[in-house]
């Protein structure tokens, strides 16, 4: 078994939505601006991809787990590098966040 997929293999679509957020917010971003180094030279949408790969994770853990995911004691383990699917809606923000500020003051030095 793979390392990082634990327990049920929805662990991998953690980054196959993350992926497909940062790629989708990418490419509307360059289309939006006319701009193709828009996305690379400015932090926000690398913020906003990140809260929405959390809000459609959020989205999975509901659906994997129930609606009362958090009040079922036998709810399976979906695990992404040893951390779990309900942690991720609040990891990925705060790894958008840090990356933002690193692309808004790499750019702005």
């Amino acid at each position: 078994m793979i390392p990082f997929i634990h327990g049920t293999k929805a662990g991998i679509l953690i980054l196959v939505i993350s992926f497909a957020t940062l790629i989708f917010t990418e490419y509307t971003v360059e289309k939006i601006f006319n701009d193709t180094a828009y996305y690379q030279t400015h932090g926000w949408p690398v913020l906003v991809a990140c809260g929405l790969a959390g809000v459609l994770i959020h989205l999975l853990n509901m659906r994997l787990n129930g609606a009362d995911y958090r009040d079922n004691k036998a709810e399976r383990k979906h695990l992404l590098f040893f951390i779990d699917i309900k942690y991720w809606p609040f990891v990925l923000p705060a790894i958008g966040v840090v990356i933002g500020l690193i692309i808004e003051f790499h750019v702005k030095l």
